[in-house]
């Protein structure tokens, strides 16, 4: 396997910020690779953070055609009846992570401050480590993840074109302030699992409709399970 970013595994970081930006016009694509590529190792412009980069399939696949992991694409919009899953893709995402706000408020700074003039900020979103390993809800959020020592396997393409990579989906969820309003009951029955030590609930009374539930839609003729 080859090497993968540390980042994506690294533990103990309850700081982060996410940045996505596009390729200023005029600007080379391999410019952009490139710089990014020199955040890690000697030399790099920040310290005591974990960093991850990710590019737009398309973006990669015209620098490195040889290396383009097979079947990438950019994200299409979802939409149902009652539901819209919007594409926003931009060129690049950059993952800054550590267990302090100041350093990854100043790598992000000094990042930021190399790619001046080779690429524009689109979205800038910090975020923090909740209650240990809560989301919003107050749930435990990841659940399901594979063990630091099993997520490698699974996360990480082992070898071919791709070797070392992995594929990146982002989402952004709004949280509605009326959810705590909610029952202890009635919350537990919106997310399918108890909110003390999240087990899942019993099929006889999980909802179908429940956040653990497969909910499907249809698109182009096809059912796209969520």
């Amino acid at each position: 396997m080859s090497a993968h970013q540390p980042g994506i595994f690294a533990l103990g970081t309850v700081e982060h910020c996410y940045v996505e930006l596009d390729l200023d016009e005029g600007r080379s694509r391999s410019d952009l690779v490139t710089a990014l590529a020199g955040l890690a190792g000697p030399g790099a412009p920040v310290a005591g953070v974990g960093v991850v980069v990710a590019f737009r399939p398309e973006l990669w696949r015209s620098v490195a055609p040889e290396n383009a992991l097979p079947g990438t694409r950019s994200f299409d919009e979802i939409s149902g009846p009652e539901l819209v899953m919007p594409a926003t893709q931009h060129d690049t995402w950059m993952w800054i992570a550590g267990g302090a706000r100041s350093a990854v408020f100043d790598s992000t700074l000094s990042v930021l401050g190399q790619l001046r003039g080779l690429a524009t900020v689109a979205s800038e979103i910090t975020g923090w480590a909740y209650q240990t390993d809560r989301d919003l809800t107050g749930f435990i959020d990841g659940t399901e993840n594979r063990s630091i020592l099993e997520a490698p396997d699974v996360a990480v393409v082992a070898d071919g074109p791709g070797a070392g990579s992995s594929v990146v989906l982002i989402r952004q969820w709004a949280h509605h302030p009326s959810f705590r309003d909610l029952s202890l009951d009635e919350q537990e029955r919106v997310i399918g699992r108890t909110r003390a030590d999240s087990v899942e609930l019993d099929d006889r009374v999980m909802p179908a409709d429940s956040h653990v539930s497969r909910t499907v839609i249809e698109q182009d003729g096809e059912e796209l399970a969520i």
